[in-house]
């Protein structure tokens, strides 16, 4: 008898866990923080000065528009994605039933790929992807996209997003490169 309850108990248990991780999952795919700035593009050549994330708020993140429209999977030389050391997602992204996962992300610089690193929480929402991001180790060095396009006109700002929380991710003024750099 005293068996069976203990049985029922650990059932009840589980149950619960699992309906915690979907409400964590849905607050965290719906309350984000949207980056859309083409100067982190993987494509993107970018003039002084340039942008770090050391001191980047923490919390959830999601890359839209000319940023891509998810984290940078492969090493990318320096002096891309606006900034010395441009930061990449190592290990590669989860799919939905992972639910959320640790990645590392490298970031590019002098000695190679993977010069400095820091841990994140990566999840996948069905059609896009949010990051747990948190200030990079060190200034010069920011997250990268996956974006394709160099940017908007040389004289054009990027704009602002916001998201359903009214969290915004600062717009950058920096102008388009127009050198022949090619990093």
């Amino acid at each position: 008898m005293m068996r069976n309850v203990y049985i029922v108990a650990l059932k009840g248990i589980l149950l619960l866990g699992q309906f915690s991780a979907q409400v964590q999952g849905s607050d965290e795919c719906s309350n984000f923080t949207s980056i859309d700035d083409f100067s982190r593009a993987q494509a993107y050549y970018g003039d002084l000065p340039f942008s770090c994330d050391n001191t980047l708020f923490p919390g959830w993140y999601r890359f839209i528009g000319y940023s891509g429209d998810k984290m940078l999977e492969t090493c990318v030389d320096m002096y891309y994605c606006g900034t010395h050391a441009p930061g990449w997602l190592s290990g590669g992204h989860p799919s939905v039933a992972d639910g959320a996962v640790q990645r590392k992300v490298c970031f590019s610089y002098y000695s190679g790929c993977c010069h400095n690193s820091t841990n994140i929480t990566v999840l996948n929402c069905g059609e896009f992807y949010v990051y747990h991001l948190r200030p990079t180790p060190f200034c010069k060095s920011r997250y990268c996209g996956n974006g394709m396009s160099s940017g908007p006109a040389p004289t054009k700002e990027t704009s602002v997003t916001q998201t359903k929380t009214g969290n915004r991710m600062p717009s950058t003024k920096q102008k388009k490169s127009q050198s022949g750099n090619t990093g």
